[in-house]
């Protein structure tokens, strides 16, 4: 038993790890966006929503599969990652708008 486990965590390891880098890095520059407190700072929410949620996509794919999330949360996932999916290219398409803004 704790063969299988081992080689499914050794699996999803690059996963676990790219989507916290990912998530942190989100959760970071909408913190500092919420700290600055510009108008012209949208862009940092969006990109740090954008770059959250790309992240929390394949972290919570991965922690589900190595099971370490409560089984009350599994019942909901494949509706997140769903959520997410959808979500993740209106929010890419709002941090370009903000981008693309010219100056």
């Amino acid at each position: 038993m704790e063969n299988q486990a081992l080689v499914i965590l050794r699996d999803q390891v690059i996963s676990i790890i790219l989507g916290t880098v990912f998530l942190f890095i989100g959760l970071a520059v909408c913190g500092i966006a919420a700290m600055r407190r510009r108008s012209g700072e949208r862009v940092l929410v969006w990109v740090g929503i954008w770059s959250a949620m790309y992240g929390a996509r394949p972290l919570v794919e991965s922690l589900v599969l190595v099971g370490g999330v409560p089984h009350w949360f599994q019942a909901g996932v494949p509706y997140l990652e769903t959520v997410i999916a959808y979500l993740i290219m209106v929010v890419a398409a709002l941090a370009w708008l903000e981008l693309s803004r010219g100056k």
